[in-house]
């Protein structure tokens, strides 16, 4: 008996030792991996990352259901409070990412933020919205639940689409004023236009230095958002800019999956891309778009031959809401799935246009949202 219990302790520390031992052997070996993602977040740093402390009270969110609960949060926003206001109620919380998190940063900052929320609500189900599949598979071995559905098709076809108005623009850039949206790159396109999104930083801060280059090096565009006082647009407005341009440019060399890109194809306008990781090229086709070298002068003439092809408006528009289709078909399927687990058996898509808003995202207080989801109607 005495020996048994030894043999059993023996085994017991060798399994520890030997657990140990591989769990190190496994730093030692993704170290040069996991220092390569610490140095592309250092080039590349995030717009925000993903934080779980206190902040303001007001957050976006998309509901979709009550019961059970459904809804859309943005990763890199607090929503501790919500999860507590929830928790007991069964829930399924899809989260939308911004910037391409198939890397180690991103994806243990996911790890920590949803085995945090699971302890709030153990009865509440997480899943990230992927823009590639690369970041689904990379959240899988780290043991986050992911699905590509790409925010991309949560854009509002309804509101962005072809306007006949005369083309006064060669190309539009809708970006903020941000050193990854490399806005130099338009340099040579000759009838550009701008929707540039900033906050008039100071003129010696990294922002205001870099709207200073902008400004120097895009003279010649024609800046819708002002450059002093900058002017905020809605959705209808920004289509309604978009309707004045040949093409969109898209000339960032990673990011998430850019709203501006499916934005340009709704309205109809075929699009100048560069290669990039974040996942937008998901949405382009051959025919209405072109991926060449990030140089000015390969952009120009990329918008000058797409202007050339003379590509119908709706030909472009059609084509991107296949894709629209394809990832919103996923996001239902999943959806469908959960609330069946829990007695709903009406197809989410059949409520869709009940509750469907522009990147499924409005901007509410915890007791609006708790007041929302205590309402009948939203089923």
């Amino acid at each position: 008996m005495r020996e048994a219990l030894k043999d059993s302790v023996r085994n017991l520390l060798g399994d520890i030792a030997f657990g140990l031992l591989r769990d190190r052997l496994w730093k030692v070996r993704t170290l040069p991996e996991r220092l390569a993602g610490q140095v592309r977040e250092m080039r590349h740093p995030p717009a925000r990352p993903l934080r779980w402390t206190g902040g303001a009270d007001v957050r976006p969110i998309g509901i979709v259901a009550n019961e059970p609960v459904v809804a859309v949060l943005m990763a890199d926003w607090d929503y501790f409070d919500l999860l507590q206001g929830l928790s007991g109620r069964p829930g399924l919380f899809l989260w939308r990412v911004s910037w391409y998190c198939a890397n180690d940063y991103y994806c243990q900052a996911f790890r920590r933020t949803i085995r945090y929320a699971r302890h709030v609500g153990k009865e509440h189900r997480h899943v990230v919205l992927c823009n590639d599949p690369t970041e689904v598979t990379a959240l899988r071995k780290a043991g986050v639940e992911g699905i590509l559905a790409s925010h991309n098709c949560l854009q509002d076809e309804c509101v962005f689409k072809p306007i006949a108005v005369e083309k006064q623009y060669d190309a539009v850039y809708d970006a903020r004023a941000q050193p990854y949206k490399r806005h130099p790159l338009a340099a040579e396109v000759e009838r550009l236009a701008l929707i540039l999104w900033h906050e008039n930083p100071a003129p010696e801060s990294e922002g205001g230095r870099w709207l200073r280059t902008i400004r120097e090096t895009l003279a010649h565009a024609h800046n819708f958002s002002g450059w002093e006082r900058p002017r905020f647009f809605g959705p209808e407005e920004v289509a309604a800019i978009l309707s004045e341009a040949r093409t969109g440019l898209c000339l960032s060399a990673e990011e998430g999956a850019m709203c501006a890109s499916i934005q340009y194809l709704l309205c109809g306008l075929p699009v100048v891309n560069v290669p990039n990781r974040g996942g937008r090229d998901l949405f382009f086709d051959p025919e209405t778009s072109l991926t060449v070298q990030p140089e000015p002068a390969a952009i120009a003439r990329a918008v000058r031959e797409l202007i050339r092809r003379q590509i119908d408006p709706e030909t472009v528009r059609a084509q991107a809401l296949r894709h629209v289709r394809d990832h919103r078909t996923r996001l239902f399927r999943l959806i469908d799935e959960f609330r069946a687990g829990h007695g709903v058996r009406a197809p989410i898509e059949e409520s869709w246009n009940s509750f469907f808003a522009n990147k499924m995202t409005q901007m509410l207080t915890t007791s609006q949202i708790l007041g929302r989801l205590r309402q009948p109607q939203i089923q």
